[in-house]
């Protein structure tokens, strides 16, 4: 399924949320990672998925951040997850 247009106002609302945001969900991510360009990499990730979401999004500051750090957890957990099937196949 193609995903839904956004409209130009909303490109705008998700680009204030991922300026408000980007450094905190970077320090979130750097103290939970061994590596500091793991982190860098996870929150491409997350901004991708931020941008791919932007019908999503909430409208209000405080739950978007909220989505924000719910979807870096997620991608932690990905992140986690393969880590530790890197290391059993090793």
């Amino acid at each position: 399924m193609p995903p839904r247009p956004v409209s130009p106002e909303l490109q705008d609302w998700v680009a204030v949320v991922v300026e408000d945001n980007a450094d905190d969900l970077l320090r979130y991510l750097r103290r939970r990672v061994d590596q500091p360009e793991d982190a860098a990499d996870l929150l491409g990730h997350v901004l991708l998925a931020l941008w791919e979401g932007g019908a999503r999004v909430p409208t209000t500051d405080t739950d978007a951040r909220l989505w924000c750090f719910g979807i870096a957890r997620n991608v932690l957990r990905e992140h986690y997850r393969h880590a530790a099937k890197r290391l059993a196949l090793t």
